[in-house]
């Protein structure tokens, strides 16, 4: 049994700009309804940031409306607010609505949006989504790392099943909200054999989906390397040993391990046509040009690296950093294959006039 507690904000609600754009969710600023999280999924790195056992304690945020209504009033419009932080749909929701008001303060000043769920109950706000998305930009992702309901069981305590992500999923774009899906996280022996990827992104391009992203399994301590190995003896009586040869001293799988899984999935997803990025034709002039330059050129420097050309990765990474920081050197952007794109970006089309409605 979960127990809620009411509180005011301890800072503000959006969190500092970052300091370059986040390639796989878009978001410049970050924002959480909630503290802590009811799902209680056992591989979360939240947990080493909470005193009390995760999924115990919900704390439900009263103030975040009014101080996102003003703090919103000091960032550039096209920026992206990312809901990443906590569980936005959460069980608390069904009682507090925090995220709908949240999302009705989003709608009417337009503010580019992203939302990161387990939970099918987002549909119950469409009708919002579908307001901001018209002004602005709205993306939908739901975090699933499998589609195995009896695996799920083990990995995510809590959460919604699968099934009904994968159909929250397809209603949601079949209502024009772009949609896509998380693999968070990759769990290493568990979540990345050949057959399991395959037969979760067959499900997930099922849906009509546009895109897929993922990351990997973090143990970023002692704390939570206890957790994960009871996940692990709970799931296939794997002992932890076994992550040594991969993880190391690191708290995240070596370089030979991603870019194995990484060269995996893009291979597939290519073949189900799916993205390995919210693809640039769904943010396309809906937010600001250097964000959507910085993300285009993140995202090309990710496909970049992956396929080994690593010298042009490299020249993608330092300029959409530049890009970010609104610094747009011709010279050094024409080196990109990326140039003509960018080019149009930063010199859209005049707007015609149409004579038939009063244009001179």
């Amino acid at each position: 049994m979960t127990t809620y507690v009411e509180e005011r904000l301890p800072g503000r609600a959006l969190s500092a700009r970052r300091p370059f754009a986040n390639d796989l969710f878009l978001s410049n600023y970050l924002l959480a309804t909630y503290g802590g999280c009811e799902f209680a999924c056992q591989y979360c790195d939240l947990a080493t940031t909470t005193i009390r056992p995760l999924g115990e304690t919900t704390h439900v945020f009263v103030d975040v409306p009014q101080r996102l209504d003003r703090e919103l009033e000091e960032i550039d419009p096209g920026d992206v607010v990312g809901l990443i932080l906590s569980e936005a749909y959460q069980p608390a929701e069904r009682e507090h609505r925090l995220t709908r008001q949240t999302l009705q303060v989003l709608a009417q000043l337009g503010q580019p949006t992203v939302i990161l769920t387990k939970s099918p109950q987002i549909l119950d706000d469409l009708r919002l989504l579908e307001v901001i998305h018209k002004r602005s930009l709205c993306v939908v992702i739901f975090s699933l790392p499998t589609t195995d309901h009896g695996l799920s069981e083990k990995l995510e305590g809590r959460a919604p099943a699968p099934q009904l992500r994968l159909d929250a999923a397809q209603m949601l774009h079949r209502a024009g909200i772009p949609v896509g899906f998380a693999l968070l996280p990759i769990v290493p022996y568990v979540t990345d054999p050949t057959n399991h990827l395959s037969r979760t992104l067959s499900k997930m391009a099922a849906t009509g989906a546009e895109f897929v992203v993922w990351d990997y399994l973090g143990i970023p301590n002692e704390r939570h390397n206890e957790r994960i190995t009871d996940m692990l003896g709970y799931i296939a009586r794997m002992p932890s040993s076994y992550y040594r040869d991969i993880y190391g001293s690191k708290p995240y799988p070596g370089l030979d391990y991603r870019t194995k899984i990484d060269e995996e999935l893009i291979r597939r997803c290519d073949m189900l046509g799916l993205d390995v990025r919210v693809p640039h034709r769904v943010y396309h002039r809906r937010i600001s040009p250097s964000n959507e330059i910085s993300l285009l050129l993140r995202h090309q420097a990710f496909r970049d690296r992956a396929q080994g050309r690593e010298r042009l990765a490299q020249l993608h990474r330092s300029l959409a950093e530049e890009a970010y920081l609104g610094r747009f050197d011709q010279v050094r952007m024409m080196q990109s294959p990326l140039w003509t794109t960018i080019h149009g970006i930063l010199n859209p089309p005049a707007k015609q006039e149409n004579e038939d409605d009063g244009g001179v």
